[in-house]
């Protein structure tokens, strides 16, 4: 079957591609906030608010993107909530 090898071979490419540009964005993101951070604290941002702008920003962006991926999240089960609430404390 040639039709199924150049199926999977285009298969194959496209999740190389897909790779690639997934370690591009990364490789941006990363470069991107080095010089971010540098430029806010050489301008005299206070480096505790830049982390808590990060921070904030960060919630924003990952939230958005994982709703949009599974949906608006849920809260666990009633009978659940306490051991939920517990793993705060306990994981800090």
């Amino acid at each position: 079957d040639a039709g199924a090898g150049a199926t999977s071979s285009r298969a194959a490419s496209s999740s190389t591609t897909k790779a690639h540009g997934a370690l591009l964005v990364a490789a941006l993101i990363y470069s991107g906030h080095n010089i971010l951070s540098a430029r806010c604290l050489r301008e005299g941002v206070s480096p505790i608010g830049f982390s808590v702008l990060r921070e904030l920003a960060s919630i924003a962006l990952l939230y958005g993107w994982a709703a949009a991926l599974e949906g608006p999240p849920s809260l666990p089960l009633r009978a659940h909530r306490a051991r939920f609430a517990l793993l705060g404390p306990l994981l800090a």
